[in-house]
């Protein structure tokens, strides 16, 4: 298991791969309030003013947990010798049981009093050997290429912290949209070669459909055209 906040562009990314009902469970469009602490569990205001986040998040390769349902997980994937962990652990499956309501309800109160029952500290680290290995860094999104790309290459498609020509932000994913997919789907993390450079505007790519968490279309094919601007790709 590995950790990302929420407010970063990983968990932005996250956040929009959700369907539009889990989103509005965990972020909530009511503003940040200095008497509300922390904001069911997700760490506060979303860090641009417009909302704050209301539970944890848990994702999996086909499911996302939030809430109670995350920290369950997350108690679940630990290990140790700690037998104070392994009661945590028992506790946690018999509480498990429980309707999902009453575990959430339980989860909010213990979220919204957290701090004032357990206070706050300027760090909270584990140093060891795995410690930096559990945090995705957001620089895994902004990969760099030095020389232009051609026909052929293997890259994978990433969300660059850049500025478009007219010197605005490019704060949007990468995101394609056909027949398959009216509605457009994510390509960021997906891996591919190019079938077509059309420099300075497009790449056009075969996007492994596995690496975006696609099963082979009615036909089997095992790939999907998709065209990105050359910034949103870094050679594999």
């Amino acid at each position: 298991m590995r950790f990302t906040a929420l407010q970063s562009r990983m968990g932005n990314l996250l956040l929009r791969r959700m369907s539009n009902e889990l989103q509005a469970e965990v972020l909530s469009s009511t503003p940040p309030n200095d008497d509300i602490s922390g904001g069911g569990g997700g760490g506060g205001g979303g860090g641009d003013g417009e909302g704050r986040y209301e539970s944890i998040m848990v994702c999996c390769g086909e499911t996302t947990y939030i809430r109670s349902s995350a920290v369950y997980r997350i108690l679940q994937s630990l290990d140790g010798p700690s037998k104070h962990l392994h009661l945590i652990q028992y506790m946690s499956l018999v509480g498990y049981v429980l309707p999902t309501r009453i575990r959430d309800w339980i989860y909010g109160i213990v979220s919204n009093r957290r701090r004032a029952w357990f206070s706050t500290s300027e760090e909270c680290l584990l140093w060891d050997d795995r410690f930096k290995d559990r945090f995705v860094d957001d620089g895994v999104l902004t990969g760099r290429h030095q020389n232009p790309p051609v026909r052929g290459d293997g890259v994978r498609i990433i969300w660059p912290s850049t500025t478009n020509a007219m010197g605005r932000a490019d704060d949007d994913p990468p995101i394609s949209y056909d027949d398959e997919f009216p509605d457009g789907i994510c390509l960021i993390g997906g891996t591919g070669k190019i079938s077509m450079v059309d420099l300075p505007m497009r790449v056009v790519l075969r996007v492994d459909r596995e690496s975006i968490g696609l099963k082979p279309d009615v036909d089997g094919e095992l790939t999907l055209f998709a065209w990105v601007r050359p910034n949103e790709i870094a050679l594999l």
